[in-house]
């Protein structure tokens, strides 16, 4: 069979030749188009790190293939209509990204898109806004609070100076260093040492390389004279200047007292008062050493404690710790005052339920447990090394067992006696 091959611009005809003797109709003829592109690859701007996709839409003779060009060079495996960057550099940036289309008439190139890479960049948020630090003697400091600073963008953060103005300063007890990668978090902590009395307000600068600095944390604090309460003979243990250690009861205490109680370890702690009024603030004067409110309608949730307290120095020092709340509904229950169940459970009473430091671990939480525990741990000789018990709202007192302390090196107190309408937790220790 003969063939007569036309070409016409885009279009080639193959067409055959009628042949002698054939019976029918012998010719026929076959069009084959190029390529044609419908969309062309856009142009793509990303951020270092990210990568890129660059696509192309194309119609013509099937088969149709497609080979993928940087710079007019071509890149392995980059076969189809579509193709992703590795992770972009800077050097990537202006890079010039082009496709062949092919099929058996041949091959069109696309139009180019430009990649375009910007430098990754910090974006920071941070959280609280501004810290309050309560009442404090003059020269005495205060437990540090902290700061959470978020790095929401791409780019590493880097910090720069941290003035602080007033009578604040950081206490180096954070985990902010001098970078901070995107998506990770870290804390400053200040604390709050007033130099004279009346309220003192500063601020907390932090300087960085993202585009909103510095970030500015409000400071406020009231510096108070000196009073007997700070100098009370009655609070031996912690360290000195500290009153977040000043316990009711502890070890120390007892063993200097020990020959005024026949030789016994145990016993009630006297001669103690109040802080402020009403309850809740005296709770976290024991918990935290400090009054941090006197609003007795706050709960857990409205009102997180993420200062420095007793459970964190217990697990800083890998001690154990309890805490046997009066008709609490179940084991670990954060939530506020309820008389489910009978009981008149008041939360302003359990300090310990409104710290960042129990509600953000579960393993913590284990360690609030209902008073009937309490029974329980001393029958089988495993109190903690730290235990605290918080009465309800009706309870006038909260009685120890009667029987003798349990052997071993384990402590919790005697029968003590409290007048009518006098409510207190009994906080013990090794």
């Amino acid at each position: 069979m003969l063939f007569r091959v036309f070409v016409v611009g885009a279009y080639f005809a193959l067409t055959t030749l009628g042949l002698v003797g054939c019976t029918g109709s012998t010719d026929s003829t076959v069009h084959l188009s190029l390529p044609s592109i419908v969309t062309q690859p856009t142009s793509q701007t990303v951020t270092v790190g990210q990568t890129a996709t660059f696509s192309v839409e194309a119609t013509g003779a099937a088969p149709l293939s497609y080979q993928w060009q940087r710079n007019r060079t071509a890149i392995s495996s980059a076969t189809s209509s579509s193709y992703a960057t590795a992770a972009t550099t800077s050097s990537d940036d202006g890079a010039q990204f082009t496709v062949m289309v092919n099929n058996p008439a041949g091959s069109v190139t696309s139009n180019a898109g430009t990649l375009t890479v910007i430098a990754a960049v910090p974006t920071v948020s941070f959280s609280p806004t501004s810290l309050t630090f309560g009442n404090h003697a003059v020269g005495t400091s205060s437990s540090a609070q902290f700061v959470t600073f978020s790095n929401t963008g791409t780019g590493t953060l880097i910090f720069g100076a941290d003035p602080t103005q007033g009578d604040f300063s950081l206490a180096s007890q954070g985990t902010c260093s001098t970078s901070l990668a995107g998506g990770a978090s870290c804390t400053l902590s200040i604390q709050f040492t007033p130099t004279t009395t009346g309220t003192r307000t500063g601020t907390l600068s932090v300087n960085d390389n993202a585009s909103t600095t510095p970030e500015v944390v409000a400071l406020t604090g009231l510096g108070r004279s000196k009073s007997a309460a700070d100098y009370n003979p009655l609070w031996p243990c912690g360290h000195p200047g500290r009153r977040e250690h000043q316990l009711q009861q502890c070890h120390q205490f007892f063993r200097a007292i020990s020959g005024g109680l026949n030789g016994v370890q145990y016993g009630p702690a006297t001669q103690y008062h109040a802080n402020t009024h009403p309850s809740i603030g005296n709770y976290f004067v024991l918990t935290t050493g400090e009054i941090l409110t006197n609003n007795d309608r706050q709960i857990p949730s409205s009102f997180p404690v993420s200062m420095d307290n007793m459970v964190r120095e217990l697990m800083a020092a890998r001690k154990t710790w309890k805490a046997y709340a009066k008709s609490l509904l179940s084991v670990g229950n954060l939530g506020g005052s309820t008389t489910s169940g009978g009981g008149q459970y008041y939360v302003r009473h359990v300090p310990v339920a409104s710290l960042t430091d129990v509600q953000n671990s579960s393993a913590q939480q284990q360690n609030l447990v209902p008073f009937t525990q309490l029974a329980q741990d001393l029958l089988s000789g495993s109190l903690p090394d730290y235990s605290s018990s918080h009465p309800t709202a009706a309870m006038t007192l909260l009685i120890a067992p009667s029987a003798s302390p349990t052997t071993g090196s384990k402590t919790t107190s005697t029968r003590g006696s409290m007048t009518p309408k006098r409510r207190a937790a009994h906080y013990c220790v090794r």
